[in-house]
């Protein structure tokens, strides 16, 4: 009798979700879980007694199945039918795994723990008996710890989480498993590289390797462009602070542009240098510096070295400015 009413309240559930007219209890026995839509998600899942998967969006006029084929086609399919539309199967491609261990059984506790690890990290994800199953997108991850299968097409959404979960659970590395054709796995082993993660199993092909070099490459040239423009500013700062009579500003230039400020400016040339801005030197530093170097070894061959005084503070802390 107990039996009878839990089947019966998950044939009432489906009938609040099925389309109008659907005859829920004709299913009763094939139902194993429901999990019901809620506020912002319109979707609700279902889960067969054979471990079959059905995902109904009855506004959207979608029906999807993964997992196992069996009564969730039969239900899949007769629900698309009152809905007016085609079910989606999103077949099971290769997994992942976090080494080559053996699959285990997962206790309830483990299961839900998997679940509510997705969910703090912003995903919408649900503890089944055969593990948690986790939405990205079009597709949906299995996760059995450490293993970790996906339905559906191998997308952009799919491949961020696996990485996520290689580098929070599985200590920054991952292992293919099963059969990955050439362009997967080359989607897979250079956002691994981008990630900084160790991908194992994985054979990119040299077009992709390729790729990867020069994506470096341009990496490493916009790293010293960067550089190079906040160099350029900074010493322009320091510059214009050094013109104003700042000695720590003065030490933290190099020699060449410690010379034009020092020696090669007047008064009246400091005086309008200070009152420049940053992006008004900047463009003049390659000139300023070829003009100090050639002041310095001038200077330099009189045999004196140019030397900076070191800034002192006055009582209250404050840095005493040079006069030059």
């Amino acid at each position: 009798m107990k039996a009878i009413k839990a089947q019966n309240f998950k044939a009432d559930l489906l009938a609040k979700i099925a389309p109008k007219g659907f005859d829920a209890h004709a299913f009763s026995d094939d139902l194993r879980m429901i999990k019901m839509p809620s506020p912002g998600k319109l979707t609700a899942r279902i889960m067969t007694n054979d471990g079959g998967w059905i995902e109904i969006d009855s506004p959207g006029k979608a029906v999807r199945t993964w997992g196992p084929t069996g009564r969730a086609q039969v239900l899949a399919a007769a629900l698309a039918s009152k809905l007016g539309c085609e079910v989606e199967h999103l077949t099971k491609s290769a997994g992942f795994g976090a080494d080559a261990l053996k699959v285990v059984r997962l206790a309830e506790d483990q299961i839900k723990d998997l679940a509510a690890w997705w969910t703090a990290r912003g995903y919408s994800a649900t503890a089944a008996p055969d593990g948690a199953w986790v939405n990205v997108g079009r597709s949906r991850l299995h996760d059995t710890g450490n293993r970790l299968a996906v339905h559906g097409a191998l997308t952009d959404e799919s491949i961020a989480a696996t990485l996520v979960k290689a580098k929070e659970a599985w200590g920054g590395g991952l292992c293919l498993h099963g059969s990955w054709t050439q362009h997967e796995q080359d989607r897979l082993w250079i956002a691994a590289q981008r990630a900084g993660l160790e991908i194992q199993n994985c054979n990119p092909s040299r077009s992709i390797q390729d790729a990867w070099q020069r994506e470096q490459g341009r990496t490493i040239e916009q790293a010293k462009t960067i550089s190079a423009v906040r160099t350029e500013m900074v010493d322009a700062q320091d510059l214009i602070d050094a013109a104003r009579g700042g000695k720590a500003a003065m030490l933290r230039l190099p020699g060449n542009l410690q010379a034009f400020t020092a020696i090669y400016l007047d008064d009246e040339q400091r005086k309008h240098l200070a009152a420049q801005s940053v992006a008004d030197v900047i463009p003049e530093l390659a000139r300023f510096r070829e003009l100090g170097a050639a002041e310095l070894a001038e200077y330099e061959k009189t045999g004196r070295k140019l030397v900076m005084p070191q800034p002192e503070k006055s009582k209250r802390g404050e840095e005493n400015t040079l006069s030059l």
